[in-house]
């Protein structure tokens, strides 16, 4: 074999090795590589915080206890009102109250709103009322509205939303034959918040009798939690 015959062979040899090489090199490479990137993504996977920073699984339910629905919020009423208080269902800065109260008497209970200067009133009164105006819409419309001004007045930046007058049971309209007139007086009342934009709750068919107490009027502690969640969903409080 002469040297140039043996150099060529050599060479041949060589570069076959190296090919070889090579290739296994590539091989290598592209196999070894979706691996290193699978196991990156594995640990960032569980490194990583699962969801963005301020994010829950429930971001919009609202995990506010009532009290702190009614934050800046104020209940003006009668007896029927203050069980707000007396069953401790909300703050007592939360609660404007008098017992018997009836529309003509609430200068006082004005100014202590006007005091506390809520963002938001809740006037829950007129059941005292049926039997003070004898039956008379109209003169209780009107006494309505001197209350409604007055507020405007006094609490001017207030939302401000009138709450029905709660269904009386038998024994109480019994007592009292006035009751029976209730329905008439909240469609008057419900005319009167229209006409004047403001918010009417109706609270109708949020009362059952298992909530009332013996005298078909006032209810018990049980009631005082689904009307502070009624008014706080009618106000988006």
């Amino acid at each position: 074999m002469t040297s140039r015959n043996y150099l060529l062979k050599s060479i041949t040899g060589n570069l076959r090795r190296n090919l070889w090489l090579i290739i296994l090199f590539f091989l290598g490479f592209f196999a070894v590589g979706p691996v290193r990137l699978l196991v990156s993504l594995d640990a960032a996977r569980h490194t990583a915080a699962p969801y963005p920073s301020g994010f829950t699984m429930d971001e919009g339910e609202d995990t506010r206890s009532i009290r702190e629905k009614f934050n800046g919020a104020v209940v003006v009423g009668d007896s029927i009102a203050q069980g707000f208080t007396e069953f401790d269902v909300l703050n007592t800065s939360s609660v404007v109250s008098k017992i018997g109260v009836h529309l003509y008497e609430l200068d006082d209970l004005i100014s202590q709103v006007k005091e506390i200067s809520p963002g938001t009133v809740f006037l829950a009164m007129g059941m005292n009322d049926l039997s003070a105006t004898e039956g008379n819409v109209d003169e209780f419309i009107s006494q309505y509205t001197e209350v409604l001004n007055k507020v405007a007045e006094e609490v001017p930046d207030a939302n401000v939303f009138v709450n029905s007058i709660f269904p009386a049971q038998e024994n109480a309209i019994e007592d009292d034959p006035y009751l029976e007139h209730i329905s008439e007086y909240n469609t008057a009342l419900k005319e009167l918040c229209d006409s004047r934009g403001i918010g009417f709750i109706d609270n109708t068919n949020l009362v059952e009798d298992k909530y009332y107490e013996e005298d078909g009027l006032h209810f018990k502690a049980d009631f005082y939690p689904l009307w502070a969640e009624h008014m706080a969903e009618v106000a988006a409080l």
